[in-house]
């Protein structure tokens, strides 16, 4: 797909530091990038030359380029999702919890009416069932060899 993807990306990303490249989520990127080398996509090419684009901005100190970069990102995780059903790690549990937050706060809420304190209670345990469920359905994918 994209040769030299991953070299060029690393090459950027020594300029950065340790927490940027965390915030950045560049790891991910590249092993994104090596999962889908097998695969042609003029879309996903586009996107992933457009963030080691924003990538070089970014080092250059251009302003609102971190804004852009995320948003970028994420297109090219729901295109890779949408086509290939491949999932970064993380991403799987990341959305069992919240959705286990939401009902747990709906658990509390009817809880509440026989003590305020048991409003924590139930989101505790929605974020508990929400993060069991999301590590399951992960690992599931992982061993599916569907998460970069």
């Amino acid at each position: 797909m994209l040769e030299n993807y991953n070299t060029d990306v690393e090459y950027i990303a020594q300029h950065f530091e340790k927490k940027a490249i965390k915030k950045l989520k560049i790891e991910s990127l590249i092993n994104l990038s090596i999962k889908l080398n097998e695969f042609e996509n003029a879309e996903i090419e586009r996107l992933m030359l457009n963030l080691k684009s924003i990538l070089r901005k970014i080092l250059d100190n251009e302003p609102k380029q971190y804004r852009i970069y995320r948003k970028e990102f994420e297109n090219l995780k729901k295109i890779v999702i949408e086509e290939y059903g491949y999932y970064q790690k993380g991403s799987i549990i990341e959305k069992h919890i919240g959705l286990g937050l939401v009902f747990g706060i709906a658990i509390g809420a009817s809880l509440a009416s026989t003590g305020p304190s048991f409003l924590g209670v139930g989101i505790a345990i929605g974020i508990v069932i929400g993060s069991a469920i999301g590590t399951r359905k992960e690992k599931e994918e992982e061993a599916a060899g569907n998460l970069y």
